[in-house]
């Protein structure tokens, strides 16, 4: 530095690099060392007052006040270092003079006008609060003033001041205190805040406890994927594993490593997963341990797959050292956990190929050994009434099972090992029904012959049922008395004989002897005999079972093999079990084997159209008169018929609704499908020349009962029926608008709001459904006005009438809209492409509005019909909405629906011109974000940045875009100028529509006292000792217009000649960096 240093020099200079700042601290502590205080603070004050009115982040002015924070805190780091070092004197020393007065003028300046200024404040004290260090203390009424100003700029209407305010206050939060009101406006805002700005900088400061980790967990379902992966590294970093329970783990797993965003799944494998290995010095199993390996297999096993993918098999196989010598794991360290990570390892290697083939003859035996081991575990499971230990001892049974899949069978000794194991297994009655699944999957892989496979299932099932018994049947009294005499007589006998042969042996006849003896030996023979016949007798017979587990694993056994498609037909084989097993199954008085009948039967009637036909009406039956899970069951089935044949199969005869078509239409709904619109409300059903009575009664049984289903007390009833009827009219099977409306009015009827399967699979349907098929848009068109009048007409005891209309007739505009649909060719029906429902729509709501011009609803039809796309192509539709549209302008009283009618005739006038084109459109995949947008499955925060309003003309709001001085004209040409693939067309509409991230669909996005944006003011903040002169364009204006990209060295440092506060400036979108900082102490609170 040169002899002339001075203040503006030093500032100006600090703005072109970070290199030299530490001189130029220096520099300018010489400067302040030759002033007096009030003089070097009030001309230093007036120069850093010119960073504070940038709300863009500029470098030079990045610079500019890392330096000032940094020259600040120097000061005060000399004057600690000068006073002599004790315990106490870091608790005693005096802030410096400088740094306290910087500190009073930006908490005097927190509440200006500019938005800009309370940003720069907010990030000044940031910066210096965090340069203090570590251990650096304030006085008790600075800390206080510190809380309660940056508390009040929390709230501020501005996101980039919200969040260095909260930057600013992560040194002061407490969090061993539990009313510390840092912590707590934390939490709120964590919950509440509209912009994910916000949301992240309070996760990256906010400390973690006890009270605040629920608050963290919850932001790793928020609806911004930056936010997630903040939250993920923030439980890494903060959060050790001990403090989560076992299910908050797994959910932490399950939601990472299944999230949408790359990002979000990188940061749960790559931070969180590794900390908590890290924990465990690399030891997957133990980390195992520590989740709940039994009820969340494909978790665990998406969790190993990842921690495998970065080890190499020799390292996995070699650390794998629970093995035995004969490739075993010991049977007393056969745990839940060994025996999955085993079966996954095994698979792994597996999959890495032959290369690898030596690493797995490491930790996989061979076929014979494996037998062997496996029946030694069942012998010594357990057959106690401990159900828990049963359920443990099952999981590890099917983890073994499960290796079986990963051995050679090529060698026939194995193989024939593995069959007579499974056969065993099946037919053992301490196997129970939850390994049925696990021991079928590798027999039929062992049997490719289909017809053999089904017999010797069959076989199995019959010995299950009927196992051989043995049975003693005792004589009875009577013939145990002959018996008995006949027994004496004999022994009576042998002795006379014993007497006489001695008397010959003694004469020595011996010729009589033998004859004697021949004799003896033939009564010891009859005498053995009456023995046995006395005796119990033993019979092996077969014994029918009909308890409720036999009969479960029985059927558990039918279904796991009919689940597989390679059995296609209804062979005799299966005829037999379905006579023998299945149909009595359906009377039995246990719910759940009638559940698995149902299952099973359904299964047989899929495989034959003439069972499926006879059986229906008994599914029917089911569906109305059982319990809610076989309720279910049945109706799944009955869903899964009817799209697998077709209702034509079951009698119900195609037929279109007689409403008025195109030729085009007309020919494409020649499908095999029905039309519920042949149904009227009373039961009736317009008969046809066709259609027999029969076939009516049919199609009422059928379809009438499943309709009502949509209306069941139970809601997993409802989901089924909405689901199924998603598919048959996603596959064609049914042409339908009114059951389209019902579907829509489920979807956004608030009773509907806790089912979330019910509202993600149709908010899925709808535009998959419309933009698959100009019919389909056809079905949406016809249903779009009922919709409508269904929502207006509801009473005010429905819940629909919660329901807001506008963001209906929204989601129907964009569903109908052709622009989204390319031409379609069928094979029975050619779709023209000039073909625009909007316009017979559009028709529509004008005569509603004729009809009742004084009606409450008035103002929302013109809305709808000014957001509509009208084709300009034809000019007779054009001719007859002008004629409707000066009908209406004159018949319309109400001011604000004649305002928005004078638009829309604007609008018609230019297109029979020709001066106007349809704007663009969003495409199908932003369409299902419109949809996923408006369903609430995750309850996700709504997004709010700060440039961007949701205005609009199908928004409800308080005021009209013309109530502040625009006019029409003015209006069409800032429409113009806002062209976006992304934005709804509302016809003298100004803004684009803002994205909210899974918003409750029945719930408009609402606004949010953080995200308010403030009116542009004429006069400007103006702060103590500063005088007002015109400003260099070339300085200021560069960093306001954003014409630099942020970070360009070719920005010039700012001119500290000019007033800083001649205008204000617009604030830009603003992230925050990831920070974590120590608290700050005051002095009377040093244990905080």
């Amino acid at each position: 530095m040169t002899v002339g240093v001075t203040i503006r020099s030093v500032l100006t200079d600090c703005q072109t690099g970070h290199h030299n700042q530490t001189s130029l601290v220096k520099s300018l502590t010489k400067v302040y060392d030759s002033m007096e205080m009030e003089e070097f603070f009030k001309e230093f004050i007036s120069l850093v007052k010119h960073f504070l009115i940038v709300l863009k982040r500029e470098p030079a002015v990045e610079r500019a006040m890392d330096f000032v924070s940094k020259f600040c805190t120097s000061l005060q780091l000399a004057s600690n270092a000068a006073q002599p070092a004790s315990p106490s004197a870091a608790e005693e020393q005096d802030m410096h003079p400088v740094l306290l007065k910087l500190f009073q003028f930006l908490l005097q300046s927190h509440k200006a006008n500019d938005k800009a200024v309370r940003f720069r404040c907010c990030h000044l004290i940031n910066k210096l609060l965090c340069d203090m260090g570590e251990e650096a203390v304030i006085d008790d009424e600075l800390y206080e003033k510190i809380y309660e100003c940056m508390l009040t700029r929390l709230r501020d209407k501005f996101a980039v001041v919200r969040v260095h305010a909260v930057l600013a206050l992560s040194r002061l939060q407490n969090p061993a205190d539990p009313d510390c009101p840092v912590v707590k406006a934390y939490l709120f805002m964590l919950g509440c805040d509209q912009n994910f700005a916000v949301r992240r900088s309070v996760l990256s400061s906010i400390a973690a406890s006890s009270k605040t980790l629920p608050s963290i967990l919850e932001r790793t379902r928020d609806a911004e994927p930056s936010v997630r992966k903040l939250a993920y590294q923030v439980l890494s970093e903060k959060v050790h594993i001990r403090a989560l329970t076992i299910a908050q783990r797994v959910k932490l797993l399950h939601q990472g490593l299944s999230d949408r965003a790359e990002s979000v799944r990188e940061a749960c494998s790559a931070r969180l997963l590794q900390a908590w290995l890290r924990t465990f010095n690399g030891k997957a199993l133990d980390l195992l341990n520590c989740l709940d390996v039994e009820n969340s297999v494909e978790i665990c096993e998406k969790m190993l797959r990842i921690i495998f993918k970065k080890a190499s098999a020799a390292d996995l196989s070699s650390g794998f050292d629970i093995l035995s010598e004969e490739i075993l794991i010991p049977l007393e360290k056969l745990t839940c956990e060994n025996a999955f990570y085993w079966r996954c390892l095994c698979e792994h290697v597996r999959s890495l190929g032959t290369a690898e083939e030596e690493q797995l003859d490491k930790i996989l035996p061979n076929g014979v050994v494996f037998d062997q081991y496996i029946r030694k575990f069942v012998d010594h499971m357990k057959t106690g009434k401990v159900i828990e230990v049963r359920l443990q001892q099952d999981f590890v049974l099917q983890q073994l099972l499960g290796l079986v899949g990963v051995l050679d069978l090529s060698d026939v000794v194995a193989r024939k090992a593995i069959d007579r194991l499974i056969k065993d297994l099946l037919l053992n009655e301490n196997v129970s029904h939850s390994i049925v699944k696990s021991l079928l999957t590798p027999y039929l892989q062992l049997h490719l012959d289909n017809d053999q496979c089904l017999i010797s299932v069959a076989e199995i099932v019959s010995d299950i049922r009927e196992p051989m018994t043995v049975v003693e049947s005792q004589i009875s009294y009577d013939e145990k008395r002959q018996l008995d005499l006949k027994l004496a007589a004999v022994r009576l006998k042998l002795n006379e004989l014993r007497e006489e042969l001695d008397d010959s042996v003694q004469r020595q006849d011996f010729t009589r002897a033998a004859e004697i003896k021949e004799r003896i030996r033939s009564l010891e023979s009859t005498r053995q005999s009456l023995l046995e016949d006395s005796e119990p007798k033993t019979n092996e017979v077969r014994v029918e079972k009909s308890d409720s587990q036999t009969l479960i694993k029985c059927l558990s056994i039918v279904c796991e093999t009919l689940s597989h498609k390679r059995f296609k037909k209804l062979n005799s084989t299966l005829q037999s079990l379905l006579e023998s097993l299945i149909l009595p199954g359906i009377q039995n008085t246990d719910p759940a084997v009638r559940n698995l009948a149902v299952k099973a039967l359904g299964q047989c009637c899929l495989r034959s159209l003439q069972e499926a036909r006879d059986y229906l009406i008994l599914f029917l039956q089911v569906s109305k008169v059982d319990i809610e899970v076989v309720q279910v069951t049945a109706v799944q089935v009955i869903f899964d018929l009817l799209h697998f044949f077709g209702l034509k199969e079951f009698n119900i005869e195609p037929e279109v609704s007689e409403k008025p078509a195109t030729a085009n239409r007309a020919k494409d709904r020649r499908l095999s499908a029905v039309s519920l619109d042949d149904f009227e409300d009373t039961g009736a059903v317009r008969k046809t020349p066709e259609r027999p009575e029969k076939n009516t009664e049919v199609a009422l049984s059928v379809l009438t009962i499943l309709t009502d289903l949509l209306d069941s007390d139970s809601s997993e009833i409802r989901t089924v029926c909405a689901e199924g009827f998603a598919k048959l009219m996603f596959a064609g099977r049914i042409i339908s608008p009114s059951l389209f409306s019902r579907l829509l009015l489920h979807w956004y009827n608030p009773v509907t709001e806790d089912d979330t399967r019910l509202r993600q699979c149709l908010g899925v349907f709808f535009p998959q459904y419309a933009f698959s098929s100009r019919t389909f848009q056809e079905v949406i068109a016809e249903a779009f006005i009922p919709i409508l009048k269904t929502l207006f007409a509801a009473p005010g005891t429905s819940p629909l009438i919660e329901v807001k209309v506008l963001k209906v007739a929204e989601l129907l505009t964009q569903l109908t809209n052709v622009s989204r649909q390319q031409p379609t060719t069928t094979k029975n029906s050619t779709i023209m492409s000039d073909q625009c429902f909007h316009d017979d729509i559009a028709i529509k709501l004008a005569n509603e509005i004729l009809s009742d011009p004084d009606g409450a609803d008035v103002l929302s039809y013109v809305k709808i019909l000014s957001s509509l796309e009208i084709s300009e192509t034809n000019q007779s539709v054009l001719k007859d909405l002008k004629v409707l549209g000066e009908r209406m302008l004159k018949e319309v009283k109400d001011k604000q629906s004649s305002r928005i009618l004078e638009k829309f005739q604007r609008t018609i006038k230019d297109l029979l011109l020709g001066r106007k084109k349809p704007e663009g459109k969003k495409n199908a995949e932003e369409m299902e974000t419109l949809v996923e947008n408006q369903d609430d499955e995750e309850g996700g925060m709504e997004e709010g940045d700060e440039g961007r309003e949701g205005n609009g003309e199908l928004e409800e709001k308080d005021g009209n875009e013309d109530r502040e001085g625009k006019g029409a004209e003015n209006l069409q040409k800032s429409k113009a100028k806002k062209k976006q693939a992304t934005k709804v067309v509302k016809a003298g509409a100004t803004s684009t529509r803002k994205r909210h991230a899974r918003l409750p669909v029945e719930e408009a996005p609402t606004a949010s006292p953080y995200s308010m944006r403030a009116r542009k003011t004429s006069n400007s903040i103006q702060l103590k000792g500063c005088r007002m002169v015109s400003v260099d364009e070339r300085s200021l204006s560069s960093s306001r217009s954003g014409s630099s990209p942020r970070g360009s060295s070719a920005i010039p440092p700012f001119n500290l000649d000019d007033d800083p506060f001649d205008e204000n400036s617009e604030s830009d979108a603003f992230q925050s960096p990831v920070v974590g900082k120590r608290k700050i102490r005051s002095k009377s609170n040093r244990g905080k």
